[in-house]
């Protein structure tokens, strides 16, 4: 049996003052959310698109099952 590792990490670059990046990190699902630095409440948006993809990955498997957790996400 192998286990492996995962590990997330965001940074905010050259040119802002706050990271509005989120990330789920939660094997066998790894998502990014960009938080469009600048835009208006990116990190909002980020935090909740990303929050929304871990509450609901209960057993969640195949692109057909990670596509519609994105489209419920983005909503």
């Amino acid at each position: 049996m192998r286990i492996g590792r995962a590990a997330g990490v965001t940074d905010t670059g050259r040119r802002r003052l706050q990271n509005e990046d989120a990330f789920v990190c939660d094997p066998p699902l790894f998502a990014v959310a960009d938080g469009m630095g600048g835009a208006q409440a990116g990190e909002l948006a980020s935090r909740l698109a990303a929050a929304a993809l871990e509450e609901r990955t209960g057993g969640a498997r195949g692109v057909e099952a990670v596509a519609a957790l994105v489209r419920e996400a983005n909503a």
